[in-house]
């Protein structure tokens, strides 16, 4: 590695370690503070997590002694066992979603009900203030809408049960994304035994998250990032480089129109390759390749911006006006708002609403954003900004049930045993729930301790990888994106897959690491004595 290039490395690593350091401070020394969205856990956080590094290490000590062994098993076998395993886990989610899913209302009602007129063609009823408020949110409604004609091709004529269909196709993505999460970490670890953990770390702690229910792109947009990231990691050849990174940029437009973060993976793509050139022995190639690569990306977003326009906008019977989106700047001042620790505010929306048009409504809110700044002051931003990471860290539930009118419409026990057992763990006021977010929270903390275990020198050097680098980067763009716009735990659930594997890679690096200096401790003490 060249200067330029490790000095790059070296800022990466640094901006990675201030970030996700303070992030485990207010985790384990400010959780008590008052801050917007706060969940109570059985355990305080420095409990979980020592309780959390037990569980792992121990659980890490019996796979290394028997390693070789199962290593060799999975070698032959791992494949067909983890196929066989998401099969089995997408219908015994589908039985267990439909034991205890409900109706909920915020934004997924109005999408909900939006699609059902959509799939219906019903066009005079579909709300179009809301999609000329909110119009990254129409992709989404057209989605679940051809869902809904599927189903009512079908005869699926109730509504409830045409939402379950959205719910299916979630778990179905989480079950995918399962799989791309064992297969990217196969591939970069060299490791069936590591691949084989990663998937059951993952169905514990997104697999089995009852966000799945929720229809909305929070589970929606899942698939992205990690089928981007999985992409990037195809090896290809140069022939069919141009088709790699087309394809990189349609599933960027695409999750964009869905979830808006997802945006970072292309982001910290753009970054890796940019690293790359400055190697000043690879310029000329990486030069040449770089062309085609971003030829292809702005080729695909064409291509998508001229789609979506004309299926979705020209095609389209809504009436849709352009001067009501609520723009960047609007989340930016709501995220600036320290009375509501910045999080969503009614207040600053009916603000917004009122400055039109478009170009009048971003200078209102970034005025108001300026007279909140000089108000704060230095110290008052930093005091926001560190509530907003609490919001946005300090619930490994990723803030289930935290929304308005969360639960809408229960449905009655689908059976006397599964379904009341399901809804006492994943209702909030259910007996069981304390214990199911403890430890949501339990694993959440374990993973947030490996992201720090990154840094150090291990037998995975994630900064020293694209791929990996991507991953990280990703992880920095968000933190960043959520500290100064709106907060939402919620929010990072879509790169829930990347904080797994970062995290896990990161544990193993704090292993060797302790592993390394026990070792260095008894040389010495060897040494002594002799």
């Amino acid at each position: 590695m060249d200067r330029l290039s490790k000095s790059i490395n070296c800022f990466f690593k640094a901006t990675f370690f201030a970030i996700f350091s303070s992030v485990l401070f207010l985790l384990l020394f400010c959780s008590g503070a008052v801050y917007n969205r706060k969940v109570e856990f059985l355990l305080p956080n420095y409990l979980l997590i020592i309780i959390a590094l037990c569980v792992f290490f121990g659980a890490f000590l019996i796979l290394k002694r028997y390693y070789r062994q199962i290593e060799e098993f999975l070698s032959r076998f791992g494949g067909y066992i983890i196929i066989g395993l998401t099969l089995v886990f997408v219908f015994t989610q589908i039985y267990f979603c439909y034991c205890y899913y409900f109706l909920t209302g915020w934004d997924v009602a109005e999408i909900i009900d939006n699609a059902q007129f959509l799939a219906k063609e019903e066009y005079s009823n579909v709300d179009s203030y809301y999609f000329s408020v909110y119009p990254n949110n129409m992709a989404l409604g057209y989605l679940y809408a051809f869902i809904f004609k599927i189903g009512l091709f079908f005869g699926v004529d109730s509504p409830e049960n045409r939402v379950f269909l959205v719910v299916i196709l979630q778990i179905i993505i989480s079950a995918i994304v399962s799989y791309l999460t064992y297969s990217f970490v196969l591939k970069f670890s060299k490791s069936h035994t590591l691949a084989l953990s990663a998937w059951l770390f993952y169905i514990l702690f997104v697999g089995l998250s009852p966000w799945k229910v929720i229809p909305y792109s929070d589970s929606t947009g899942l698939l992205f990032p990690m089928l981007i990231l999985w992409v990037y990691q195809a090896k290809t050849k140069k022939k069919h480089l141009w088709a790699k990174y087309f394809l990189i940029g349609l599933l960027s437009f695409v999750g964009y129109k869905i979830k808006p973060q997802i945006v970072f993976v292309l982001i910290a793509v753009a970054i890796a390759e940019g690293v790359k050139l400055a190697k000043p022995q690879e310029v000329k190639t990486n030069l040449k390749e770089t062309a085609v690569k971003c030829l292809s990306v702005v080729l695909a977003f064409v291509c998508g911006i001229s789609c979506f326009n004309y299926f979705f906008i020209t095609k389209s019977k809504l009436d849709l006006n352009k001067e009501l989106e609520m723009g960047m700047t609007h989340f930016l001042m709501m995220g600036l708002n320290p009375e509501g620790m910045g999080v969503y505010n009614g207040e600053d929306v009916q603000f917004s609403i009122s400055q039109y048009p478009a170009e009048k409504r971003k200078e209102a809110n970034l005025k108001e954003v300026k007279n909140r700044l000089e108000k704060m002051g230095v110290i008052g931003t930093l005091k926001l900004f560190a509530r907003k990471n609490l919001t946005n860290y300090n619930d490994g539930t990723f803030a289930w049930s935290l929304e308005g009118g969360f639960y809408t419409t229960t449905f009655e026990d689908k059976n006397e045993t599964i379904s009341p057992l399901l809804k006492n763990v994943y209702y909030s006021d259910g007996r069981y729930y304390p214990l199911y977010s403890t430890a949501m929270q339990f694993m959440w903390l374990m993973l947030i301790v490996g992201l720090l275990g990154t840094l150090l020198k291990g037998r995975y050097n994630l900064f020293d990888n694209k791929e990996t680098l991507v991953l990280l980067l990703c992880l920095i763009g968000l933190t960043v994106f959520e500290t100064v716009f709106e907060a939402r735990a919620r929010y990072l659930f879509i790169y829930s897959p990347f904080y797994l594997i970062g995290g896990m890679m990161g544990l193993i690096n704090i292993f060797d690491f302790c592993h390394k200096w026990r070792q260095r401790k008894n040389t010495i003490v060897k040494t002594e004595k002799e």
